[in-house]
């Protein structure tokens, strides 16, 4: 007898909770609905993912550039060993190379990093052979910058002879200012010479 007024009472609380209305089948109507409200924002988000995907490429690379750079300075410096990132522009993608130097002759590659499609890396001269090797205190064999581009957008990766890494936005080279002009003097007005017999000539 207690089990059954146990289980009317369970019964009574779950219609309160769970009633029948919200156990209902989702109709043919409603499913249609969600479905348009799907497709309405899929066209307006596709458009926005396009738009973004170029900025996402470059960023992406430029922080794979700067990542591995930061990377091989940290390893030398951990190990005392000398490590290298080793640029490789005429890949394409552009591939880096992460490579513990052990001697003149002999390396390891550690890792080979490939960045996003159709990204250019373009290098200053002072960096030689395509390559920066960091010695066992942090510095580096060459300074200069690393220039990722895609498209008119580009990102430059610093590298200082005392081994500091940044990353900077490229931006268009400000239009040369005219030079100030000095304001026109207001030229002082010459006094009209009196008469030479004296005063003001008098009347009639």
């Amino acid at each position: 007898m207690q089990n059954q007024c146990l289980k009317a009472k369970t019964k009574k609380f779950l219609k309160k909770v769970y009633p029948e209305h919200s156990r209902r089948a989702i109709s043919l109507y409603e499913l249609v609905i969600v479905m348009s409200i799907i497709g309405i924002l899929t066209a307006i988000t596709i458009p926005t993912i396009k738009n973004y995907s170029p900025w996402w490429q470059l960023n992406t690379s430029a922080r794979a550039v700067l990542t591995n750079l930061h990377q091989a300075q940290e390893d030398a410096v951990t190990t005392q060993d000398r490590y290298l990132i080793r640029f490789d522009k005429s890949a394409t993608p552009p591939n880096l190379w992460l490579i513990k130097k052990i001697d003149e002759s002999n390396e390891t590659l550690i890792e080979t990093i490939t960045l996003e499609e159709n990204v250019t890396l373009t290098l200053d001269a002072s960096i030689s052979d395509d390559e920066v090797i960091f010695s066992p205190d942090g510095g580096p064999s060459s300074s200069g910058n690393i220039v990722v581009t895609l498209g008119e957008s580009s990102k430059t990766i610093s590298i200082s002879p005392a081994g500091v890494i940044k990353l900077h936005d490229s931006e268009a080279s400000a239009p040369e200012s005219s030079p100030p002009t000095s304001p026109t003097p207001t030229p002082t007005p010459t006094p009209t010479p009196t008469p030479s017999g004296g005063g003001a000539p008098s009347e009639p």
